[in-house]
């Protein structure tokens, strides 16, 4: 399971994976929108990107997959990790 999911998100892009992170650690779409500087229309489509490209429906299920790949990294740093593993495994 967790080398499928880390080739999923693997393909998500920079915003993906900024706006995923700031969702897992609980904002809300305005709070995230503020904190990139973008519209809160961006973010609803990065999240709908995120969840379709991750197989999910909610941001329950990608905190939740977030705890089951590796509850060691916070929600914020999770997808910042996965892009390290990533560069180090050169997929």
């Amino acid at each position: 399971m967790f080398y499928s999911y880390i080739k999923k998100i693997k393909n998500l892009t920079v915003g993906e994976l900024e706006v995923a992170s700031m969702i897992t650690a609980g904002l809300t779409y305005l709070e995230t929108a503020k904190r990139i500087g973008k519209s809160i229309n961006t973010v609803r489509g990065r999240i709908k990107s995120i969840y379709f490209k991750l197989g999910v429906e909610n941001s329950v299920q990608l905190t939740n997959l977030h705890q089951a790949l590796d509850t060691r990294f916070s929600a914020a740093d999770f997808f910042w990790n996965i892009i390290k593993i990533i560069l180090f495994l050169g997929w």
